[in-house]
């Protein structure tokens, strides 16, 4: 039924591509598979201002393949193959078509994405056609769609769930009103929720959601954003290293998903995430280190230091 409403006419639901390569001027992000889609992790350009993020990929259904499901064998009609890119958060939407060899080139504008894009690759009727069951199609209907997306992620850093931020009124909810994170934690099945105390939200919100530049506001949110961060991952690798569940029904947990992911971190450079059974303090010292190393604390924090040159010099007295 859901089906039949979402397309009341033949869809070709199996469009094929391949990544060649994501890339943001001379650094390069690896696309990885997940259950969610192709994931791009580009939160290492969370503080950029402008540039674009250049994707390259090449769709692998052919044009035949659709046209047959969709028109029927005998048919002549034709379609737009491409990728169309969406971002919610700021609204960007933009059709990149591929070429005649089913190449396509995505430049999306960094000042206009935020969050996350996701990018399907689809097929189009060019022009009002009739399917193979006589159904009328409008110009610009979907005729072929991926199965699963490609997900840019800019914003946060994310495992194929996203760790949602919000605001909460701690107080209220019982917590200490003095606190500023809560980092709620419940079964690995569930993905993780990351709280920030509302009553300090009119006093920092517009510098911790301040796009990146080199104002004062800027870097100090940029700080903010990757303190807060640090104290989050430390606490949920943690949880995901005790909630991780190998068994094949568990392998799409968000608790495995993440031990998964940092397992794959600290393994590119020579390190193994600790066993849930062996957790001291001398462990939990030596995790809290290397997790700020793999999020390359010290060289994000070290731009604070831009503060200070909008601090009026000081003169020491003749």
């Amino acid at each position: 039924m859901l089906k039949e409403t979402a397309w009341p006419y033949p869809v070709f639901e199996d469009v094929r591509y391949s990544v060649g390569s994501v890339q943001y001027g001379q650094i390069t992000f690896e696309p990885r598979e997940s259950s969610k889609g192709i994931l791009v992790d580009c939160s290492s350009l969370r503080e950029r201002a402008s540039g674009a993020i250049t994707l390259r990929a090449k769709l692998e259904t052919t044009m035949a393949e659709v046209r047959t499901h969709v028109f029927g064998p005998a048919t002549t009609a034709a379609a737009i193959a491409g990728f169309r890119a969406l971002c919610k958060e700021t609204k960007f939407r933009k059709f990149y078509p591929a070429d005649q060899t089913g190449q396509i080139l995505a430049e999306l504008p960094l000042e206009r994405l935020r969050g996350v894009v996701h990018l399907e690759a689809l097929f189009l009727a060019p022009a009002a056609a009739a399917t193979s069951e006589g159904a009328e199609l409008s110009t610009g209907a979907v005729v072929g769609v991926s199965a699963k997306p490609i997900v840019i992620t800019l914003d946060e850093d994310w495992t194929g769930e996203t760790i949602p931020v919000d605001w909460l009124d701690f107080e209220g909810r019982g917590l200490p009103k003095g606190a500023f994170i809560h980092v709620e934690l419940c079964g690995g099945s569930q993905v993780p929720r990351v709280w920030l105390n509302a009553a300090f939200r009119n006093q920092i919100e517009s510098v911790l959601t301040r796009p990146g530049d080199n104002s004062p506001a800027a870097l100090a949110g940029a700080a903010m954003r990757q303190f807060i961060w640090h104290h989050v991952w430390e606490r949920v690798v943690l949880w995901a290293i005790r909630e991780e569940n190998t068994e094949v029904d568990g392998e799409n947990w968000p608790s495995t998903r993440i031990a998964d992911m940092w397992r794959k971190r600290f393994a590119e450079r020579g390190w193994l995430l600790p066993s849930p059974d062996h957790l001291d303090v001398n462990v939990l010292n030596e995790l809290s280190v290397r997790i700020q190393d793999c999020l390359t604390a010290g060289q994000n924090l070290s731009r604070v230091n831009g503060l200070f040159r909008f601090q009026p010099e000081t003169r020491g007295g003749a």
